[in-house]
C-alpha cells in the first residue's frame, strides 16, 4: 500500500494517476465486501470520487476511463495558462489557521481546500506560491509541494465545468446503491440531479474534507472511518478532526 501511494504521487500525469488509483480503490473494496465489511456511506477525497461513483453504482470504470481521457485532451490543447503548484500547507501546532489567514487566500486568489484545522491543499500559479511562501515564512507554515503540475481544484477551472462529464455522453447512469456523501459540497447526495450538479464543480471548487467528517459524525451517527488507500493520509487527517471516532485502514481489516 505504500509502495502503491509513492508511485502514484511520482507520476506527473494527474489522469492516469486517478485512473490507477480508482483501480486501487476498487479492488481493496471490492476485497472488503468479501470479507462482510460494507459501507453505509461512501465519501471520496478529490481522485477518490472516482472509486466512490464506481462503486456506489453510478458508473462503470469504463466511464472513470472516458472521463479522464476526455479531461486530459481538453487541458493537452489549453497550455500553460492552466499549469499550477499543488501543495499542502501545514500550521503550527498550537496555532490553527484563523479567519485573518483565509481572507489573506481570498486576497490573493487561493481557494484552499479545508482538510483539517491545521492543514490545507490547494493549487496556485507561480506569482501567488511566491507571495505564498512569504507568508509562510512569516507564520511559520510547512509547504509540501505535489509532483502534478496542472490546477486542481482552482478556480480558474470554472469554464471547464461541463468537460467532466462529457466523457459520461451516452453512457448509463444509475441511482447510487450506496449512500453518497459529498466532500466538495459538504452534503449528501441522494439524486442524480444533486450528483451531475456536484459533477460540474467538482473540477474547480475546493474540498471541505474537515467539515464533511463533522457532518458526518455529528449529523448522521458516522463514528468509524475506513481509508481504503493507496496512502494513509486521510486516517492521519480524521485523527486530527476527531480524535473520539475510529480511523482504520483498509488494510488492517482484510
Amino acid at each position: 500500500m505504500t509502495q502503491d501511494s509513492k508511485v502514484l504521487a511520482a507520476t506527473p500525469n494527474i489522469h492516469l494517476t486517478a485512473i490507477c488509483a480508482c483501480a486501487i480503490q476498487l479492488g481493496i473494496s471490492d476485497r472488503l465486501a468479501s470479507k462482510g465489511i460494507r459501507p453505509d456511506w461512501v465519501m471520496g477525497c478529490s481522485l477518490g470520487d472516482l472509486a466512490r461513483s464506481v462503486y456506489s453504482g453510478l458508473v462503470e470504470f469504463s466511464n472513470v476511463v472516458a472521463v479522464q481521457l476526455q479531461l486530459f485532451e481538453s487541458f493537452r490543447h489549453l497550455g500553460s495558462d492552466y499549469k499550477g503548484i499543488n501543495l499542502g500547507l501545514r500550521c503550527p501546532v498550537h496555532y490553527p489557521f484563523s479567519v485573518s489567514d483565509f481572507e489573506w487566500f481570498e486576497e490573493q486568489g487561493i481557494l484552499p481546500s479545508k482538510m483539517a484545522p491545521r492543514f490545507l491543499q490547494m493549487s496556485v500559479n507561480s506569482t501567488q506560491f511566491e507571495k505564498l511562501k512569504a507568508q509562510a515564512k512569516k507564520n511559520n507554515w510547512s509547504i509540501r509541494r505535489a509532483e502534478f503540475d496542472v490546477l486542481l481544484h482552482a478556480n480558474r477551472l470554472e469554464p471547464l465545468s461541463n468537460q467532466a462529464i462529457l466523457g459520461l455522453q451516452g453512457a448509463k447512469v444509475n441511482e447510487p446503491t450506496i449512500k453518497i456523501y459529498s466532500s466538495i459540497l459538504n452534503k449528501p447526495l441522494y439524486h442524480l440531479n444533486e450528483i451531475v450538479d456536484e459533477a460540474k464543480q467538482i473540477l474547480w471548487k475546493p474540498l471541505q474534507w474537515h467539515s464533511a467528517i463533522l457532518s458526518l459524525q455529528h449529523d448522521f451517527g458516522v463514528h468509524e472511518f475506513v481509508n481504503v488507500g493507496p496512502c494513509k493520509s486521510l486516517s492521519a487527517l480524521q485523527r486530527q478532526i476527531s480524535p473520539s471516532c475510529r480511523a482504520s485502514e483498509a488494510f488492517e481489516l482484510v
